[in-house]
């Protein structure tokens, strides 16, 4: 298989189960001795190190580049990327700031609350051209969040993975603290293979509010292939040539964390191993399916039969032949 590249951020996740602040706590509750929750459970997180982790369970030539503190959360990191397989020799050690730690509280309609400290400067590093050797694939994860606020590094993350003549993936936040204005980083999209923002995103990013000229307007902005991810309504797919609809896999829906990375780093394995993009849209089905229905960004995906069986259990038959 082709070696992927995910290159951006890593970071330790503490996600909280039933503390639903959306209803409140009361004062009685809040001040007993310990106020009892359904569940906390500690794991790495990130775009960069969710896809890395995905494809390395999947048994893909995968290296993460992400930037973290020589810490406790940096270190969990690294042993958590190298237990799935992942190469981590490319990680960038900060010796002075801390890696990031967010926290999620999980509420009953499955939305997510995030705590987190302010963003750290480990990940702000920059990326060099001795990262990017051997890969075929780079996954950009993401755009508009640190390091990839910023339009100098898109445009050099670029430049650098089209000189392996690798092919570029974009993953996308659109936050409120981005450091960059749209009319930058339309500029700096030029050369991305394909771009996978959700709606709201796809709106943000280009003000249109029809998702057929969301993609229009993001292929105008030098985009190959446009992936609009519409949650439970699937995916909507557009290029210069064609467009398609590719329905979402139904499921049991526990926790979204990490469903979009999933997603992502599906589709990555398919395009590693040359498929076409029918078997790619499947496998990213199957993978954002399996993350959704576990608590945790990549605790469902245990390994590439784990894939099997939810391609197997809805009957979908790869055209380029069996995982």
């Amino acid at each position: 298989m082709s070696k992927i590249l995910c290159i951006g951020n890593a970071v330790v996740d503490i996600l909280l189960e039933g503390l639903d602040l959306k209803k409140g706590i009361s004062r009685d509750e809040f001040y007993k001795d310990s106020l009892m929750i359904s569940g906390i459970q500690v794991s790495t997180g990130g775009d960069a190190m969710n896809e890395a982790t995905i494809l390395g369970r999947l048994g893909a030539n995968v290296a993460l580049v992400a930037g973290i503190g020589r810490d406790k959360s940096g270190f969990m990191i690294e042993n958590a990327a190298k237990s799935a397989g992942v190469d981590t020799s490319k990680i960038v050690w900060s010796q002075t700031e801390k890696t990031q730690n967010i926290v999620l509280a999980i509420q009953e309609d499955k939305e997510k609350l995030f705590f987190r400290q302010p963003q750290s400067d480990s990940g702000r590093f920059i990326p060099t051209e001795d990262m990017f050797y051997g890969a075929s694939i780079v996954s950009i994860a993401s755009l508009y969040n640190a390091p990839f606020d910023r339009p100098e590094i898109v445009k050099r993350t670029i430049e650098l993975a089209k000189k392996q003549n690798a092919v570029i993936c974009a993953d996308v936040i659109y936050g409120v603290d981005r450091e960059l204005n749209d009319a930058q980083m339309k500029e700096a999209l030029q050369g991305i293979d394909y771009i996978f923002p959700n709606e709201e995103e796809a709106y943000l990013i280009t003000g249109e509010k029809e998702i057929a000229d969301q993609a229009q307007k993001l292929l105008e902005c030098g985009v190959k292939n446009v992936i609009i991810k519409r949650g439970a309504e699937g995916s909507y797919f557009r290029n210069i040539s064609m467009e398609k609809v590719y329905p979402a896999f139904k499921g049991n829906m526990v926790d979204a964390t990490g469903a979009g990375d999933s997603f992502l780093a599906g589709f990555c394995y398919g395009l590693s191993g040359g498929r076409c993009l029918d078997d790619c849209f499947a496998i990213a089905g199957a993978a954002g399916l399996i993350a959704v229905e576990s608590v945790g960004a990549t605790e469902g995906l245990k390994d590439i039969d784990t894939l099997r069986v939810v391609l197997e259990q809805r009957q979908i038959t790869l055209k380029d032949g069996k995982l």
